[in-house]
């Protein structure tokens, strides 16, 4: 009789200890969404050199979430993908079955946390107002990303749900601020004109936009254009660089123009021990391209190249082209003066310009 208890209390221990398979739950429909995403980094240039691929700084995806909207703009599903769905740039989830059969939008935010979204049109009133964030010194923004988190990087795209099996969706990612890259330089016939020495000290930028709508819009911008940013150059061999990251503007909307303005030193004698001699500069160029009916666009990659023949302080009428941040164009044109007259510097008017833009992709 012992015996017998003893049998049925290992057999009740080892039915109780065996593992247990739990289904994973399937949704009524069976629709799922693999959605993916592509950034617009791979292949691009950084500063004046096409040899050079993009800066890892930024492309650097740290964070990534998806947020999913019906088609009356109602959020469905919010997802916020893990580190391994980023490094393998998809992840896979779950739709509710009332979204089967309908056509749905899907966006993606990198980089930024958003708090509580319960709607389409409560996202796209979402804006960024920290231009600030995006620029710092020379050495700090082509080193690294000024920005903490990173570039904050967004994108939609809409699909129909398939009932009863997984939909594809792929989005492509873009950065919500343009990249500005300024070189400056000296003519071979500058030292002929002017003994000395010349240097460009800083450059500023003035009248862009300070805010911008999170999500890219064909509708009027949300911008202020009232942001201004100045930073010293960094010199070599007589060419002084600058790289600026500002938010999208539209000339249309703000009614300003934004600027670039150099400044920098003249120094008649070239000696540094003497400083009698010495006048300052400033040459002021409107950034007044447009492409899209945009001066400046997101994810955009501005490439100035200013060719120093005179000394000027008079504003010129210069249209910066603008081209995918894929395919960086460069412009090049040439600002001056001609005369130093009595010690003093006399404003001619001289000005003179040429544009080499490559075909934009």
């Amino acid at each position: 009789m012992n015996c017998k208890i003893l049998l049925i209390f290992i057999l009740l221990v080892s039915v109780s200890c065996a593992k247990r398979e739990i289904p994973e739950p399937v949704p009524k429909d069976g629709s799922r969404v693999t959605l993916s995403f592509v950034s617009k980094t791979n292949d691009t240039k950084t500063f004046f050199d096409d040899k050079a691929t993009t800066e890892l700084w930024e492309q650097n995806i740290r964070t990534l979430e998806a947020m999913v909207f019906d088609g009356m703009g109602n959020l469905v599903v919010r997802h916020d993908f893990s580190i391994e769905e980023i490094t393998a740039r998809k992840a896979t989830f779950e739709l509710p079955a009332s979204v089967a059969q309908t056509a749905c939008s899907f966006y993606a935010i990198a980089n930024l946390s958003l708090g509580k979204i319960a709607s389409k049109a409560e996202l796209l009133a979402e804006v960024e107002e920290s231009c600030d964030e995006y620029n710092a010194p020379f050495e700090v923004v082509t080193s690294m990303a000024a920005r903490q988190d990173g570039f904050v990087m967004t994108g939609f795209c809409s699909r129909t749900i398939a009932a009863g099996r997984t939909t594809e969706a792929s989005i492509v990612l873009e950065r919500t601020v343009a990249k500005v890259a300024i070189r400056t330089s000296l003519s071979s016939e500058f030292s002929e004109m002017f003994p000395g020495s010349m240097r460009i000290q800083s450059a500023r930028i003035e009248g862009t936009a300070s805010r911008t709508p999170l999500i890219r819009s064909t509708e009027s911008s949300a911008e202020n254009a009232d942001f201004s940013f100045e930073q010293g150059s960094f010199s070599e061999n007589e060419t002084f660089d600058n790289l600026f990251y500002l938010f999208e503007t539209s000339p249309s909307a703000s009614g300003t123009t934004a600027y670039v303005v150099l400044k920098g030193i003249y120094d008649r004698d070239g000696d540094a021990e003497t400083t009698a001699d010495r006048y300052p500069v400033h040459y002021r160029i409107p950034l007044s391209g447009i492409i899209e009916n945009k001066s400046i666009v997101r994810n955009g990659y501005y490439r100035i190249a200013v060719t120093l023949a005179d000394l000027s302080g008079e504003p010129a009428d210069v249209v910066v082209a603008v081209c995918p941040w894929l395919t960086p164009g460069v412009q090049n044109y040439g600002l001056g003066q001609e005369e130093v007259c009595e010690g003093r510097m006399r404003q001619i008017g001289h000005f003179a310009r040429s544009i080499s833009e490559p075909e934009i992709e």
